[in-house]
């Protein structure tokens, strides 16, 4: 799974980009509605990576590359709003964290 640049003891590391291209291949195989917030310099900072919706439900995750990495207060304040207007939002590394989220929906959608 490591693709990207060398790290610490030429030891493969998988880039950000690589996981975005993971996660947006796993909400596409699961018919959910995403977005990547192109960064021009207009808009509003910190907009987490990716925007999903996924059987009604609002979801926005920041993507780092590894657990170590953490988010600036422009992406900390974003995150809050979210969570403030009833979305969940998130900081992954890796698509088994978006999938343990989706499947926490279909869950709660079939109980209800």
């Amino acid at each position: 799974m490591s693709r990207g640049y060398l790290g610490v003891w030429g030891t493969p590391m998988t880039t950000e980009a690589d996981i975005k291209k993971e996660i947006t291949a796993y909400l596409k195989s699961v018919g959910a509605w995403f977005d990547n917030p192109v960064r021009t310099g207009y808009g509003r900072r910190g907009v987490p990576d990716i925007v999903v919706c996924y059987r009604g439900r609002f979801l926005a995750f920041e993507v780092k590359r590894d657990a170590a990495k953490k988010p600036t207060v422009w992406q900390e304040r974003e995150i809050a709003a979210v969570h403030a207007a009833g979305g969940l939002a998130a900081v992954v590394w890796c698509v088994e964290q978006v999938q343990a989220h989706i499947k926490s929906i279909d869950i709660a959608l079939s109980l209800s």
